[in-house]
């Protein structure tokens, strides 16, 4: 992330990072309790609580499989295997 990454465009970053943890290890799950400030503010922008029934996460969820699927499909075999001889 660049020092001019948006706020918004960060926290998506962070979203999905969470789902993925979320399905590495089953030890981490919802909900995901959420704030977020700007730099030397005191004021919440953000104060969330994710659950199994926030629409926005589980659209994000969905995408981002969607998107790894694709990106999988699209990158070539490894030319590695037995070898003759």
């Amino acid at each position: 992330m660049a020092f001019e990454t948006d706020l918004y465009d960060a926290l998506k970053v962070a979203l999905v990072s969470m789902d993925s943890t979320m399905r590495s290890n089953l030890g981490v799950g919802l909900p995901i309790d959420m704030i977020v400030c700007r730099r030397d503010s005191l004021m919440l922008e953000v104060d969330e609580r994710i659950d199994h029934t926030e629409p926005y996460f589980h659209d994000l969820r969905d995408r981002w499989s969607t998107a790894l699927k694709a990106a999988h499909m699209s990158i070539p075999r490894p030319p590695y295997g037995l070898r003759k001889g």
